[in-house]
């Protein structure tokens, strides 16, 4: 026959619990919150598989181990163990006792009682038992690989078997490492057994360990044990520290009501080891009744509270971490996000406006500057007429001495006609070529001047744009730097080189061609004739009409192909101001749609935070409801 299992409240709770933690994983998944997503994790472990934790805390010397012993009925823990043991040890219900220890590196071993014992507190030889000394060392330095105790044992209190007490190594140590172990440990405890001697007041170190390293982490049911009741003298005495203590206590806030209880664990062990049959060496006891070390009643509460209370104070923890988890991804993720969301959108903005603003600024700045620079270039044209103009003038001054009477007699006695006109015409040649090699470099240096003006023009602007542009836009100016190179550079100055070779082949070959002609049938006009005078004034003419020609030809070269320039640098303000719109546009329109994805990020995280803060409502209703208590909920 199939057992029929009873729903509790406790599974109905967790339930709930579990379909708000699905909620909140979707939430945190879709956040990218990886950590936060673990941390959920482990609070679902906690709530459905982890045994309710009743985690024993206390300063060194507070009789932690004997008072677990007591607990137990029987001396299992050792009760002065050595500095070094810094291992925690878990205590679960079984009715075959064993004990299993964990080593660093995941290596387990099965010990009996009296070796654990003796492991966990080995005697201190004297200082002359040199094996003895050895041996004690190398026990110290077994007990540093070990990770962890188990102890299976019959718990008492059989209401509730599914629980387990946890021994910590201590606190306000000396030893911080074991310190360090307790503090790591004590967030995943639901209820602490608080240790505190009934001989000395509650020191300020163990109030602020409560605080902060026990209600800050979700805690709120809390056992006072003061221990030592044995040394107390009297009754009055009795009440005295009890009342003293409860006062400190009720001054702590996040308390809930302080369970406190003064006992004898060390003659409470006694008396259970005496009635369970037990045969030891008893000391001299001052109490013959549990009822009078005060250990019953702390046992019919811790009994009472594992029966009935245990369920809700697991759901409770849970839910308050559950809590302040979701608060502080509320406050510390989303709330970030949308706030960085908002700056975002002021910036895009401000963006937009800087972008309308320099794009129309760029073009009228370099629309001025290419001005400027095509201004220089007429005065520059101009300069070249007049200087072509002069040196005109000298060389057909010094052809024209080339047709005197007395060089052509001097030369014709001695070479024939051709050799004659060959030689006016080397010199006509060697005359242009100087001039045309001027020129060539002073127009190519000029170009080259300009082009450098232009870029460092261009630089200039596109730096005082960088400076003030956003981030986001240095993409545009990268892009000008091409257009400088693809639109200008390459087509504008090889053009100009282009027509500087032109007015080089034309002054250095057509010009000397038509000279060698004219000077060839000069000369055998003149063998013929023999009248030089004559004919000087025919020649001085023909020189200046004929120089006059090419000077114009020469001149209209040097007008068309400015124009040519000109017109070029127009074309590439046009098309560098096509290529600047074109960018700004694509950059608006990347603007446009990061602004449309702020805008569904923006109502995904106002969507998230409105889950999550709904979900915390329903949460607190369960904590209310079931749990019994207010929605006070502090950090993780």
């Amino acid at each position: 026959m199939k057992e029929i299992i009873q729903e509790t409240p406790f599974d109905t709770v967790k339930f709930m619990i579990n379909q708000n933690l699905h909620r909140i994983r979707q939430t945190f998944y879709r956040l990218e919150l990886d950590e936060r997503t673990q941390t959920l994790d482990e609070i679902r472990m906690h709530l459905n598989e982890v045994p309710f934790q009743l985690t024993v805390v206390g300063d060194f010397s507070r009789g932690k181990s004997t008072f677990i012993n007591a607990i137990l009925g029987r001396d299992i823990l050792p009760s002065k163990t050595v500095p070094s043991t810094t291992f925690i040890t878990h205590i679960r219900h079984s009715e075959k006792e064993k004990i299993t220890l964990s080593y660093v590196g995941g290596l387990m071993e099965t010990k009996d009682l009296t070796d654990f014992k003796k492991l966990i507190a080995p005697r201190q030889p004297l200082d002359y038992e040199e094996k003895a000394v050895e041996e004690y060392e190398e026990r110290l330095q077994m007990l540093q690989s070990i990770s962890g105790a188990h102890v299976a044992y019959p718990l008492p209190y059989t209401a509730s078997h599914h629980y387990e007490i946890i021994d910590t190594p201590g606190m306000n140590d000396i030893f911080d490492q074991r310190e360090a172990i307790t503090r790591a440990y004590l967030p995943k405890s639901d209820a602490i057994l608080f240790l505190l001697s009934a001989t000395s007041p509650i020191s300020e170190s163990e109030k602020k360990f409560l605080e902060q390293e026990i209600l800050s982490k979700q805690i709120r049911n809390v056992f006072f044990i003061l221990n030592f009741k044995d040394r107390l003298k009297t009754e009055d005495e009795e009440e005295r520290v009890l009342r003293y203590i409860k006062d400190h206590l009720d001054k702590i806030k996040g308390l809930n009501e302080a369970k406190v209880f003064l006992v004898s664990s060390l003659e409470a062990l006694q008396i259970k080891r005496i009635e369970s049959g037990e045969s030891f060496r008893v000391r001299r006891r001052k109490y013959t009744s549990l009822e009078e070390t005060g250990f019953n009643r702390f046992e019919e509460e811790l009994d009472r509270f594992l029966q009935y209370d245990q369920g809700k104070v697991k759901a409770a923890k849970q839910i308050r971490r559950l809590l302040a988890l979701n608060e502080s991804v509320i406050k510390h993720e989303i709330s970030v996000r949308k706030k960085a969301l908002e700056q975002n959108k002021a910036k895009l903005k401000k963006e937009m406006a800087i972008l309308n603003k320099k794009v129309d600024q760029l073009k009228k700045e370099m629309e001025s500057k290419v001005k400027q620079i095509i201004t220089k270039l007429q005065q520059d044209k101009n300069e070249l007429r007049k200087r072509i103009e002069k040196e005109q003038k000298v060389i057909n001054r010094e052809k024209k001495d080339c047709f005197t009477e007395s060089s052509a007699r001097s030369y014709l006695h001695r070479m024939s006609v051709e050799e004659y006109a060959e030689i006016v015409l080397e010199e006509t040649r060697e005359e242009y070529r100087r001039v045309s090699t001027y020129y060539n470099k002073y127009i190519e240096e000029r170009v080259e001047a300009t082009i450098q003006e232009i870029n460092k023009a261009l630089q200039k602007l596109s730096n005082a744009f960088n400076h003030e542009q956003p981030e986001d836009l240095a993409g545009v100016l990268a892009f000008s730097g091409d257009i400088v190179e693809e639109d200008f550079t390459d087509g504008g100055l090889n053009s100009l080189k282009g027509f500087l070779g032109a007015a080089s082949r034309y002054v250095q070959k057509a010009l000397p061609m038509g000279w060698f002609t004219a000077i060839t049938i000069f000369g055998k006009y003149i063998l013929q004739k023999r009248g030089l005078k004559k004919y000087n004034a025919q020649m001085e003419n023909f020189l200046t009409d004929y120089g006059t020609r090419q000077r114009k030809q020469l001149m209209k070269m040097l007008e068309d192909e400015t124009k040519h320039l000109e017109k070029q640098m127009q074309a590439y303000i046009r098309s560098s101001h096509k290529k600047y719109k074109e960018n700004i546009v694509a950059m608006k329109r990347d603007m446009e749609l990061s602004h449309e994805k702020n805008i569904q990020k923006m109502f995904e995280y106002e969507s998230d935070e409105a889950n999550l803060t709904e979900t915390n409502q329903t949460l607190k209703d369960i904590l209310k409801t079931y749990c019994e208590e207010e929605e006070e909920y502090g950090s993780l």
